[in-house]
């Protein structure tokens, strides 16, 4: 079996799928057992109030990030295929977390751990049907792709971009004031470009109409 753990190039009976589903399985596998005290789940569906408040803490950023460049060099190693191809189209958007904006979030994003967060998750409760949005595009982005029909991925995207911009009003205007103006622009770039990694992936990938 093919671990990302332990690199070696893939047996050449492995199939591109089998081989990049083993590194997606490590990948989730390590977060649960390295990244202790932090919802899993939570990161990789894509929460970012939660992904922004776990951010928040330098050392789970550095080991996150550590883990999820283990990852890339798993799945480049994997054999050419559809998947592959979707997977590194994807990363994009944790790019923007661990490679991009890497050291301005270092440097700004402690701050956000002063947020009061049961403040936030009422206000986010409002928020709550557009994530399902984000959750559905994620899961099922597959199907989507392969898809003829774009309707539910635009429908997907357009929910996505309403939970952003929802989300932003529960957390900017505190984090503008109890951080920096800074910090909150730093926010609203990195989601917006995170989001935007996630709308040209769909579109590269032909599950949305241009």
């Amino acid at each position: 079996m093919y671990s990302c753990l332990k690199p070696r190039l893939p047996e050449s009976v492995a199939t591109s799928e089998s081989c990049v589903g083993q590194c997606a399985f490590d990948f989730a596998s390590s977060l649960r057992s390295q990244l202790e005290g932090t919802d899993s789940a939570t990161l990789l569906n894509l929460n970012y109030n939660e992904l922004l408040i776990a951010f928040s803490n330098a050392t789970f950023l550095k080991g996150f990030c550590r883990i999820y460049h283990v990852f890339q060099h798993c799945y480049a190693s994997c054999p050419h295929g559809y998947m592959l191809e979707l997977l590194a189209r994807s990363s994009t958007v944790i790019d923007h977390f661990c490679v991009y904006y890497y050291k301005e979030i270092q440097a700004k994003f402690g701050c956000l751990a002063k947020l009061n967060r049961a403040v936030s998750k009422q206000c986010l409760q409002h928020c709550t049907p557009h994530h399902r949005a984000v959750n559905s595009l994620m899961h099922n982005f597959r199907h989507l792709a392969l898809s003829g029909d774009s309707s539910d991925a635009e429908r997907y995207l357009n929910e996505s971009c309403e939970y952003v911009i929802c989300s932003m009003h529960c957390d900017l205007p505190v984090i503008a004031h109890m951080c920096s103006l800074d910090t909150a622009n730093l926010v609203l770039n990195v989601t917006r470009k995170a989001f935007g990694s996630m709308h040209h992936m769909a579109l590269d990938t032909g599950a949305i109409s241009k």
